[in-house]
């Protein structure tokens, strides 16, 4: 397990990444310059994140709760349901910039806010995982 920790901190890392990268691409003069660039990050950002959610619901958060069985099961379920409304936000943002790409007059200040928005949600879900959670794991897998 503590291999599995260690591969979900190094996700966070990349995750972390593409939102460093997503993250200057709105603070310009011209947002929709960067739309095309912006979009393959999301798309990118979006597999990466959906493997790394199934990751932890499959393996890791089954695990804990085998470890102990008086765990948090509410705070599992709720990081769970964190990542299904994330995965929405992205597929909404990724549907926003396919449209922009397509239209030339789509207002693109929804899209700047939405992104904004999944950044900063995303950076605190995956910093709660990684000081939290991933923890009470690393001391459940050295119980163990």
């Amino acid at each position: 397990m503590k291999e599995l920790i260690a591969d979900l901190n190094k996700d966070h890392e990349r995750i972390e990444n593409y939102l460093d990268n997503m993250e200057p691409l709105l603070h310009v003069a011209d947002f929709k310059k960067n739309l095309e660039p912006l979009y393959t990050l999301i798309n990118d950002f979006g597999k990466l994140s959906v493997l790394h959610h199934a990751r932890e619901e499959e393996i890791l958060y089954p695990w804990m709760i085998d470890q102990n069985k008086n765990s948090d099961r509410d705070l599992i379920s709720k990081i769970i349901e964190e990542h299904r409304l994330l995965e929405k936000k992205v597929e909404h943002i990724q549907k926003e910039i396919s449209q922009a790409l397509i239209d030339p007059g789509y207002p693109c200040g929804n899209l700047g806010y939405d992104l904004s928005v999944l950044i900063a949600h995303y950076r605190e879900h995956a910093e709660r995982e990684s000081s939290f959670v991933f923890l009470i794991a690393e001391k459940l897998n050295k119980a163990d």
